[in-house]
């Protein structure tokens, strides 16, 4: 079994994981089993040259909403919505994110470059995940065609599993352990998201 614990090591090594609590077999195969839909570093984007932290973030919002959109069949309203969560998290992330990086003596690009790098990416992918799919369930999807309206979900922390937040601050002092509890928390999503 040499043989397969090789092949675990590379995939791990491949895909930027690390198990400090695989102390024993089965550990290391529910590690693996958890992380089995993870994506490979090198398919991983690069931080995006020219855009700020909003600018960037924001466009993934909106790509992460559109694909959404697509696989539930929303259409105009469900569009609708996906500026709207655009909008809002252009804006939410250039007031928080230079608030934060502010009181951190930091620069937001540096927020930019952290939230790029591999637990922050999948978490900010999954916070917004799960406020796209509060927006567009039937009994939100009209209130959640304002932008101001989904700004307040981000504020109010009001979206289960989406600590908007927390998240700034903790992507501020580059605080990995909120993260993987992001990441853990599977309320919400789909069997292909966990």
């Amino acid at each position: 079994n040499a043989e397969y614990l090789g092949e675990i090591k590379a995939w791990m090594q491949e895909y930027g994981l690390a198990c400090s609590d695989c102390s024993d077999k089965d550990s290391l195969v529910q590690f693996c089993i958890k992380n089995a839909k993870a994506t490979p570093k090198a398919v991983r984007p690069k931080v995006p040259a020219g855009k700020t932290f909003w600018d960037a973030w924001a466009d993934n919002a909106k790509e992460i909403c559109d694909a959404q959109v697509a696989k539930t069949g929303a259409g105009e309203e469900g569009a609708k919505v996906c500026d709207a969560i655009r909008l809002a998290t252009d804006s939410f992330f250039l007031q928080k994110g230079k608030q934060v990086a502010g009181k951190l003596k930091k620069k937001p690009e540096a927020l930019l470059k952290t939230s790029y790098s591999e637990i922050y990416y999948d978490a900010t992918r999954r916070i917004i995940t799960r406020l796209t799919k509060h927006c567009l369930s039937s009994g939100n999807i009209k209130s959640c065609q304002s932008s101001s309206a989904v700004q307040t979900l981000m504020e109010k922390e009001k979206v289960a599993g989406a600590p908007f937040v927390m998240y700034m601050t903790n992507i501020g002092i580059e605080n990995t352990n909120p993260m993987y509890d992001i990441l853990k928390d599977k309320q919400g999503l789909d069997h292909d998201e966990l």
